[in-house]
């Protein structure tokens, strides 16, 4: 005996070719989980949708100071991993890396 269906077929199409609906919202009209839903999407051989980001926790722009200083912050990391491949010390690495911020 097959097992009634939870959902509507057409109704998940027409769902998921909704942009401007969120994964979660999809899952909602349809009456199931996310995870039924991604098991969904791979038994209909549904296109990937885009990933959803969540904007609100992004924050504002960071202001030109605080972009000079990631990219400090940056060019440091990356010369102390370099370093770390070379098999340098620390010290010898930052000292190099002060004279270099110095100008």
């Amino acid at each position: 005996m097959a097992r009634e269906r939870r959902y509507s077929v057409p109704l998940l199409f027409r769902l998921w070719n909704d942009k401007r609906l969120t994964r979660a919202d999809i899952a909602r009209e349809l009456g199931v989980g996310i995870a039924y839903l991604t098991k969904l999407s791979a038994i209909h051989a549904l296109p990937k949708r885009a990933v959803e980001w969540n904007y609100d926790s992004i924050g504002d722009e960071p202001s030109p100071e605080e972009l000079a200083g990631m990219e400090a912050r940056k060019l440091e990391c990356r010369e102390r991993h370099m370093a770390a491949r070379r098999a340098e010390t620390y010290e010898a690495t930052r000292s190099r890396s002060w004279k270099q911020r110095a100008g």
